[in-house]
This record gives structure tokens, C-alpha cells and sequence, in this order.
């Protein structure tokens, strides 16, 4: 059965993860810099929520999920988290994020894998599957880092920084998923370094599953027109 999902929803929630992508390197050190952010991801909650809220079930859960990433995202930005109590938040408030993320990507990636026609709203689903999956572990390597400071070794020489901070980690996500793997930001610790060999072998599984499940959709849709022709 294909999870149905909003006409046209994709492309919403793909115009919002590209947007924080493409403002996330600038800005630095300014002060509204973690405003904007926590803005430009809540405007990614509120896409992913939409694209899957044909479903109720569904939509309830996402709302919990985006609820309480929501909370956690704008305290951290609002207010400097200390003490246990805002430490713990902010752990809650990453692994909510994590758990929204993985939450729609499965909820999208079903629809995409038992559709039977490819249409451009299954290219935006797919594509905004493949972004959800390096901010999925952004998180999740900032979660890492947080834990454990130090994880990642930046190179000072090839980088204007010699601190960690959250593009960082972004861009060091991203070029784990495509497997570029430039080096200038190495993963030290155990946890740091497994993180990132499962990530770059998702990213390169799903592009293999992805591209055999679109010639699967072709060839049937070729095979389905000749058959339709021979009866004519």
C-alpha cells in the first residue's frame, strides 16, 4: 500500500532544507545568526509535517516529534542553555530532531519506493530524502561533539577556524554522505569515526536503490505503452 501524501508537498519541503543549506555558511558571528537558523529549520518541521499530514495517525506523531524539537530549538536559541536541566533539554530537544527527520524520511521513502509513475514531486521527495539524511546526522554528530568534545579535528591550515562550530559539522556531514571526503575535518573519536562510515554507506546505498527503483518504474512504464500500442 502507498502512503499517500500531499500533491505537490515535496517541493515545499525541499525549497526550506535547501534554503537552510545555502544560508548556513553565512552570518558568522553575527547575533541573529542562531534566530535565523532555529527559524530556517522550523520552517523545515512545519514542511515535513505538511508533506505527511494526509494520514492522522501520522500527523499526530509528527507534531509530537516536531513539538518537542520545536521547544528545544528555540530555547537554545533564546537562551543560553546551563545547568543540567538545560543541558538535558537541549539533548532531548537533538534527539527529537534526529527522530522527526528519521520519522519522515521513512514515511516518504515508502511512498516513493511502491509508487508506480515518477513524477516531479517524486524527484523533490526523493532528493529532499537524500538531504534529510545528511541533517539527520549533522544532528547527530553535534550530539557527539556536545557528548564528547574533541570528536572532530579540524585542520587550522586549511580552514579559517580552528573551532568546531555548527557549519562545520554540516559541511563535514555532507561530504561524508557524497563520499567526498576532503579531510580537512577528521572524526577522532570512535563513536565520531563509526557515524560516519555508516553515513557515507547509506548515502551511497540509497542512490543505488534509488536509481534500480526509477529504471524499475521506466521499464514498466515502457513495457505497459508497447502493450497498450500492440492492442491498438
Amino acid at each position: 500500500m502507498v502512503y499517500k501524501t500531499k500533491k505537490g508537498k515535496f517541493f515545499y519541503l525541499f525549497c526550506a532544507i535547501t534554503l537552510y543549506l545555502i544560508v548556513s555558511p553565512f552570518f558568522e558571528g553575527e547575533n541573529f545568526k542562531d534566530v535565523l537558523m532555529s527559524l530556517l529549520f522550523t520552517s523545515i518541521l512545519f514542511a515535513g509535517i505538511y508533506a505527511i499530514s494526509t494520514n492522522k495517525k501520522h500527523l499526530i506523531t509528527a507534531i509530537i516529534l516536531g513539538g518537542f524539537a520545536f521547544l528545544g530549538i528555540w530555547y537554545g536559541a533564546v537562551v543560553e542553555p546551563s545547568g543540567g536541566f538545560g543541558l538535558a533539554l537541549v539533548i532531548v530537544a537533538v534527539i527529537c530532531q534526529i527522530a522527526f527527520i528519521v520519522y519522515v524520511i521513512t514515511l516518504i521513502l515508502s511512498n516513493i519506493l511502491l509508487i508506480k509513475t515518477v513524477t516531479s514531486d517524486t524527484i523533490y521527495g526523493a532528493v529532499s530524502i537524500y538531504l534529510l539524511i545528511g541533517l539527520a546526522f549533522t544532528l547527530f554528530y553535534l550530539l557527539i561533539e556536545f557528548l564528547q568534545p574533541g570528536s572532530f579535528y579540524i585542520n587550522d591550515v586549511q580552514n579559517l577556524n580552528s573551532q568546531i562550530d555548527q557549519f562545520d559539522i554540516i559541511y563535514f556531514s555532507f561530504t561524508s554522505l557524497t563520499t567526498l571526503g576532503f579531510g580537512d575535518i577528521t572524526p577522532v573519536t570512535s563513536i565520531a569515526r563509526i557515524t560516519s562510515i555508516i553515513e557515507a554507506m547509506l548515502g551511497v546505498f540509497y542512490l543505488a536503490i534509488l536509481i534500480a527503483r526509477f529504471v524499475g518504474i521506466f521499464i514498466a512504464q515502457t513495457m505497459e505503452l508497447s502493450s497498450e500500442k500492440i492492442k491498438e
